[in-house]
């Protein structure tokens, strides 16, 4: 009887752990990005450094496009804080949009964001605005971006 219950006590303990470690949020891997490497900078309420990769098609004139950011917002309504969003889009005859989603830690919260960044590309740079929607509204940012020089392997 004593095998039985002790039996039941390790079966709920491991029960508890595993349903515990479901609830633990692991860290989200970004994705292999492949293409040609771009670096980019906004600036305006926030400022940020972003990496884009540009996948040239078969269409003429037509690339797709997929990236990632890490930025700081240096003010905001809800205060300055820290943002991870991934972005995609495309690129034809020369104009570039890509759709932006994230999400922020400021310093009285969280929110979800979202954005467009529109403008234009060439050979070896781009450039254009960005506006993102978050909770507390909305901002406007100018961005830069230039072809790597050292592309990854």
């Amino acid at each position: 009887m004593k095998i039985f219950n002790k039996t039941k006590i390790c079966i709920f303990v491991l029960c508890c752990l595993l349903a515990l470690s479901a609830c633990i949020q692991l860290p989200q891997l970004t994705p292999k990005r492949t293409g040609e490497l771009w670096k980019g900078h906004a600036s305006g309420t926030m400022d940020f450094d972003f990496d884009f990769y540009l996948n040239h098609t078969d269409e003429e004139g037509v690339s797709l496009i997929d990236g990632d950011m890490y930025f700081k917002i240096l003010s905001s309504f809800y205060g300055p804080g820290s943002c991870k969003a991934y972005f995609n889009g495309r690129t034809k005859d020369g104009m570039i949009k890509m759709n932006v989603s994230g999400h922020c830690m400021v310093e009285n919260g969280s929110s979800k964001i979202r954005g467009e960044m529109i403008g234009s590309i060439a050979t070896d740079q781009a450039f254009g605005t960005c506006k993102f929607y978050h909770t507390g509204g909305s901002e406007t940012v100018e961005w830069t971006a230039k072809k790597a020089t050292e592309q990854p392997l």
